[in-house]
């Protein structure tokens, strides 16, 4: 019990929180990018697939990839609207690194669909539980 009313804290204390928003910048422009940033976090939870499922991507993977390369354009956004050449270099340096973090995630996430010749999340989610796949992975890992 004691850790359950964390979330509930720490979401009346966000609710609560006083709007920061830079007085020189492009007001329209930095709330649409925030918004813009959780609606693609948000939405990269639909490609999951569970058995309850409605729809079936059947290139869910490279969906997933297209998402998660869309937000370094609202980060980019984010510091341009602010005004601010500060905000902007540092942006710019997020972007960079959000764009070198998403080059080895689709590295590390490309081996598994080129095994399972599938760029689909269903079949290396249902088989992920086997480890039939194991041991030959483990003789091209040495």
């Amino acid at each position: 019990v004691g850790g359950l009313m964390q979330p509930i804290s720490d979401a009346l204390k966000l609710f609560t929180k006083e709007i920061f928003q830079p007085t020189i910048s492009n007001s329209w422009l930095y709330v649409f990018s925030a918004m813009f940033m959780l609606i693609m976090g948000l939405s990269v939870w639909t490609l999951y697939p569970s058995f309850n499922s409605i729809m079936y991507y059947s290139f869910g993977m490279l969906l997933f990839f297209c998402m998660l390369s869309l937000n370094v354009y609202s980060v980019v956004f984010l510091g341009w609207s602010s005004n601010s050449k500060y905000s902007f270099l540092g942006c710019i340096r997020a972007a960079a690194q959000m764009i070198s973090y998403e080059v080895s995630l689709i590295l590390i996430i490309f081996f598994p669909m080129l095994v399972y010749m599938e760029f689909s999340w269903y079949k290396p989610i249902a088989s992920f539980p086997s480890s039939a796949m194991f041991f030959p992975l483990l003789v091209l890992w040495i």
